[in-house]
C-alpha cells in the first residue's frame, strides 16, 4: 500500500526559514541598488556644477569672456538705452556664437608619417596629412601636438593654422621634432582646435597618432669627458685594426692599355718583353666582426629604497652608455666597410634577429632600430643567448661591451674576441685602455681566481 508523506514541523520550519532568507537577500539586494543610485545621483548634482564652470573655462575664449563681462555689467546698472542694447547684442553674439561653433565644428582625418628611425636629441622631419571629412569647411583651424614630457617630445613649430579647408580637401603640413630619450616611441596624439566665429568659443578634440618612430643612441661625444674621449679612441683603434691585415694581393700582370694606372709598372716583364706591362692587385674579401652588445643587469641583495633608485639610475646610466658605445662602434666599422653583425642580448633567441648585417654606414639602420628597443636582462638569459648564439662563429673576431667586469665564455668567445668593460660615465678616469691578453697556461686553469682579481682591480680595460 503506498501512501503520501505529510510534511513534518521540522520541514515547515526548515521552509519558513529559507523563504525568510530569500526574502532578506532581495532587501538588501534592493536597499544596496538604491542607495548606490543615491549616492551617483548625490555626486552628480555635487559635482555639476565644477564640471559645468571646467566646460565653460574650456570652450571659452578671451573674446567671449568680455562679452560675458560686459553683459554683466549692462545688468546691474539701470535699465534704459544704450545699457539695454548693449546687453541684447552680448546676450545674441554669445548664443549665435556657440551656435554656429557647434555646427562648423571641423571633423578631420589626421595622420603623420616620419622617418624609421633618429638620432636623440636630432630633430627628424613630421608630415602631418590632414583631409577633412565633414561636409561643411573647415575654417580658422589649429593643430598641434600634445605635450609629451615623458620623452621630452619637443616641435620646433608648436602650433599650425589652416585658414580654410574645403569639404573632402586635403593638405600637408611640415614640421620638425626632437625626442631626447632612446626607445620606441608613438608620436604624441595631435589636438585640433576651431576657433571659428570671432575666436568666440574654443571647440577641441584628440585625434590619437599611430606613428612610430626608433630614436637611437647617442654615439660617444670625445669632448665629454677623458673617460668618454679613450672609449671613443678604443673603439676607432679596433676598428682600424680590423684593417691592418689587410693587403694588396698580386693577381698577375697585363699590357698596357689607355687609361689605365700607371703607378704598379712591371720594369723587368717591360724589358724582357719589349712592351709597356703593369702589375695588377687585388683586395682580399670584406672583414666581418661580431658585437655582442651585453645589456645584464648584475643583481644585487636587496637595500632601501633610495639606494635601490640609485642603483638602477646607474644601472641605466651604463645601459645607456653601452649603447652609445655600440653606436659608436658600427658607425666606425662600416666606414671601414667591415661587416657587422650584433648579437643583443635582450632579444629572444630567435633567427632573424641575428640576420641583420650591415657593411656600409647606409645600411646600418636596421642595427640601430634595434639598440633603439634594448632593454636590461637577467645575468643568466645574457650569458645563455650569448653563449648560443656565439657558437657557431668560428675564427670570426668579436667585440663584446658588456658592464661586466668578466664572464665564464671562453670556450665560446674564442681567441679572437676582445672584451670591453664599460663603467658609469664619471668626469675624471682614464677609461679603457687596450691591452693585449696574456698567453693561457695551465697555472691559470689552477688559480681562476687570479684572473678575476686583476679585472676588478682595473677600472676599465680590454680583454681578449
Amino acid at each position: 500500500m503506498s501512501g503520501v508523506a505529510l510534511p513534518t514541523k521540522t520541514d515547515q520550519a526548515d521552509r519558513a526559514a529559507f523563504d525568510a532568507m530569500r526574502i532578506g537577500r532581495k532587501l538588501w539586494r534592493a536597499t544596496r541598488w538604491s542607495a548606490v543610485t543615491a549616492a551617483r545621483l548625490a555626486w552628480f548634482l555635487a559635482a555639476a556644477p565644477f564640471r559645468l564652470v571646467a566646460g565653460v573655462r574650456r570652450v571659452m575664449t578671451p573674446a567671449s569672456t568680455t562679452l560675458l563681462v560686459i553683459g554683466i555689467v549692462g545688468l546691474n546698472i539701470i535699465w534704459g538705452y544704450p545699457w539695454l542694447g548693449i546687453f541684447s547684442v552680448c546676450v545674441s553674439m554669445l548664443g549665435l556664437g556657440f551656435l554656429v561653433s557647434r555646427v562648423f565644428r571641423p571633423r578631420l582625418r589626421l595622420g603623420a608619417a616620419v622617418p624609421l628611425h633618429a638620432q636623440a636629441g636630432v630633430p627628424f622631419s613630421v608630415q602631418i596629412y590632414v583631409r577633412n571629412a565633414g561636409r561643411l569647411p573647415g575654417l580658422e583651424t589649429f593643430i598641434r601636438f600634445a605635450a609629451r614630457n615623458a620623452v621630452s617630445f619637443r616641435e620646433t613649430q608648436p602650433v599650425h593654422f589652416i585658414d580654410y579647408l574645403r569639404p573632402s580637401g586635403r593638405t600637408r603640413l611640415s614640421t620638425t621634432a626632437v625626442i631626447e630619450r632612446r626607445g620606441v616611441h608613438v608620436l604624441p596624439e595631435m589636438i585640433v582646435e576651431c576657433l571659428f566665429p570671432f575666436h568666440l568659443f574654443r571647440s577641441t578634440r584628440r585625434v590619437p597618432s599611430d606613428a612610430q618612430i626608433a630614436i637611437t643612441p647617442r654615439p660617444l661625444d670625445p669632448s665629454d669627458n677623458l673617460s668618454t674621449q679613450n672609449l671613443a679612441l678604443s673603439i676607432v683603434g679596433f676598428a682600424k685594426k680590423q684593417m691592418s691585415g689587410e693587403s694588396m694581393e698580386y693577381t698577375g700582370s697585363r699590357e698596357y692599355q689607355s687609361g689605365m694606372s700607371v703607378r704598379r709598372w712591371d720594369f723587368a716583364s717591360w724589358a724582357r718583353l719589349g712592351q709597356p706591362i703593369v702589375r695588377e692587385f687585388s683586395s682580399p674579401a670584406i672583414q666581418s666582426v661580431v658585437i655582442v652588445v651585453d645589456t645584464a643587469a648584475v643583481a644585487q641583495a636587496p637595500q632601501r629604497r633610495s639606494r635601490q633608485r640609485d642603483k638602477e639610475a646607474a644601472d641605466r646610466k651604463i645601459l645607456e652608455r653601452i649603447l652609445s658605445t655600440a653606436t659608436t662602434a658600427i658607425s666606425e666599422l662600416t666606414k671601414c666597410n667591415v661587416r657587422v653583425t650584433m648579437v643583443l642580448t635582450s632579444e629572444p633567441d630567435a633567427a632573424e634577429q641575428v640576420t641583420g648585417i650591415a657593411c656600409t654606414p647606409k645600411l646600418a639602420s636596421d642595427l640601430l632600430i634595434r639598440l633603439a628597443a634594448a632593454e636590461f636582462v637577467d645575468t643568466a638569459t645574457a650569458d645563455d643567448r650569448m653563449n648560443t648564439r656565439l657558437g657557431a662563429q668560428g675564427n670570426t673576431p668579436v667585440l663584446v661591451l658588456s658592464g661586466r667586469a668578466q664572464m665564464d665564455l671562453h670556450h665560446t668567445l674564442g681567441q679572437r674576441s676582445t672584451w670591453i668593460r664599460i663603467d658609469a660615465p664619471s668626469d675624471g678616469g682614464a677609461g679603457p685602455t687596450p691591452r693585449p691578453p696574456a698567453a693561457p697556461n695551465t697555472n691559470d686553469r689552477k688559480h681562476p681566481g687570479s684572473g678575476s682579481q686583476s679585472l676588478t682591480r682595473a677600472n676599465a680595460q680590454v680583454q681578449r
